[in-house]
């Protein structure tokens, strides 16, 4: 009565592997880090986050003026719809003078030179459709977005500051996957090779 029995408790032995641990001072590194800037000089009209945000690829970061682009590609959208009317104009008049030609009223020169204008409000129109594009593209670079995914530093700009071409305005970087920089003594380099490979 004074000394009852210890309780004992069986466990089944099993195979298995114990966790190997070491200790040490490291850190982490992103895989990607960008300074986002701007292809474009301009005003910042509008800042779309908030510093430190996350962001996804695509998302708006901040906006600069954009009334001279608008502008400009409004210009040149109505210049290629006036040449675009030219050409449908001389086409008629080609189509008319064809005729005549054919059926021998009117000289193959002055079907020669309807054509020669016809070719060249083509031209004309093919370069506007061209300079729109170009016009569109200066228009989207107004607007800044975010190149992949991840966190946002702080905002190196304000609403109604003048940027620069290439002026850097917000850090980014990938928070996933980042890698973990850390040194461990060499005696345990044929320990770790080990347990990778497993």
């Amino acid at each position: 009565a004074r000394n009852p029995p210890a309780v004992v408790k069986v466990a089944e032995a099993k195979a298995g592997a114990l966790p190997i641990e070491r200790t040490t001072i490291g850190r982490i590194i992103p895989v990607d880090q960008v300074s986002v800037s701007t292809s474009i000089a301009g005003i910042v009209t509008e800042i779309a986050v908030k510093d430190g945000a996350l962001v996804k690829s695509g998302d708006v970061l901040l906006r600069l003026d954009d009334r001279a682009a608008r502008a400009t590609l409004a210009k040149d959208k109505a210049l290629m719809a006036k040449d675009q009317a030219a050409l449908d104009d001389a086409r008629r008049t080609f189509d008319r003078i064809d005729k005549l030609v054919t059926s021998g009223l009117s000289s193959a020169q002055v079907g020669d030179d309807q054509r020669a204008v016809v070719r060249s409000l083509e031209a004309a129109v093919e370069a506007g459709r061209a300079q729109a594009g170009i016009d569109e593209v200066a228009l989207s670079n107004t607007v800044v977005k975010a190149p992949f995914d991840g966190q946002l530093g702080a905002m190196a700009v304000s609403v109604g500051a003048y940027v620069g071409a290439g002026t850097a305005l917000v850090s980014l970087t990938r928070m996933q996957p980042v890698y973990a920089e850390f040194s461990l003594p060499e005696t345990d380099l044929d320990l770790a090779r080990k347990a990778f490979a497993a």
